[in-house]
């Protein structure tokens, strides 16, 4: 289990510090693989289409 640090939300937006090695989203990932998207929908009981990511990081980079 990967834990993010959420540095900001509210409710409309999550700031998080993304770790390496993590996808932030399904597209090109091997089924059942830990997702930002799948991480924050779990611990925020959210769910989106598309999550309305701004800035979309490479796996293997964090930031």
């Amino acid at each position: 289990m990967v834990n993010l640090s959420i540095i900001f939300e509210d409710d409309f937006l999550v700031v998080i510090d993304k770790p390496p090695n993590v996808s932030v989203t399904d597209e090109g990932v091997k089924a059942g693989e830990e997702t930002i998207a799948s991480i924050l929908a779990k611990e925020l009981g959210i769910k989106a289409e598309r999550g309305g990511i701004v800035h979309r990081l490479d796996k293997a980079t964090s930031g």
